[in-house]
């Protein structure tokens, strides 16, 4: 919860910066720059992203009908919303036109314990064994997004849609401790790098300085391939191939310097 109200930080700083209030005339010492991208633009971001992690829920599930028939009660495997964070690089090709690129990090996980009990044999004593998983999605280390896009400016406000190749190295972790008096840790990961699509509408606000404050809705699609690193540890509940969705939604929230 706490990195997810961060997220929201990055924006709400823009809250100090001067506000347009001359957005019909531009400063006239500062000129066009006060009003357009010069011919590089930064931008730091935060965003909430939901991804579709259908393929990993499925294996998720599976792995909870393998454990049943032990006596556990696990629950159905469901990612919810998480939160990234950004740099973003803008080049202005012509007063329209714009080429642009993206880093940005991102981790998402799901976990789940329960407890059962296992009766020794030849006696009725019965010894408690608790069983807890956790699967950790991140991006190893970023989404790396490159495209190009268009750009309408109205007033003191910027319009832009863009398309972009999104090339997604993944890395998924499972963890698993059993404990039985006393815990057992094992940590196995799976990496992976796959492509996919990303769509962006993009709305910026100028300010009387070389900063303005952006929103951007973005649809992507696209699945990564993850391996076992060691492959002895593949079994029916850790497949040794799984595929990782990253089809998602998100909206971004920043600043931006040019």
């Amino acid at each position: 919860m706490i990195r997810s109200i961060l997220a929201l930080l990055v924006f709400a700083a823009g809250s100090f910066a001067v506000p347009s209030s001359r957005a019909q005339d531009p400063d006239p010492e500062i000129g066009l720059g006060a009003r357009e991208f010069g011919r590089l633009a930064i931008g730091f971001t935060g965003s909430f992203q939901y991804w579709s992690l259908t393929a990993l829920e499925g294996t998720l599930n599976d792995r909870a009908r393998h454990f049943s028939q032990d006596g556990f009660r696990f629950e159905d495997g469901a990612f919810e919303l998480t939160y990234a964070f950004g740099i973003e690089l803008q080049v202005r090709l012509s007063e329209t036109w714009f080429a642009r690129s993206q880093f940005e990090w991102s981790t998402i996980a799901w976990n789940d314990r329960d407890l059962t009990f296992i009766g020794q044999l030849g006696g009725r004593q019965r010894t408690p064994v608790s069983l807890s998983y956790e699967s950790r999605v991140q991006t190893n280390p970023f989404f790396v997004t490159l495209g190009v896009g268009g750009a309408r400016l109205h007033d003191a406000v910027r319009f832009a849609f863009s398309t972009s190749l999104v090339v997604a190295p993944l890395k998924l972790e499972d963890t698993f401790e059993v404990f039985i008096e006393t815990g057992t840790k094992s940590e196995v990961t799976s990496k992976g790098t796959g492509f996919g699509l990303e769509a962006d509408f993009t709305v910026d606000y100028f300010t009387d300085v070389r900063t303005n404050l952006f929103a951007e809705l973005f649809f992507r699609l696209g699945s990564t391939v993850v391996e076992l690193e060691e492959t002895w540890w593949e079994s029916s509940f850790l497949p040794g191939r799984r595929r990782v969705d990253f089809d998602g939604i998100g909206i971004r929230l920043g600043l931006r310097w040019f």
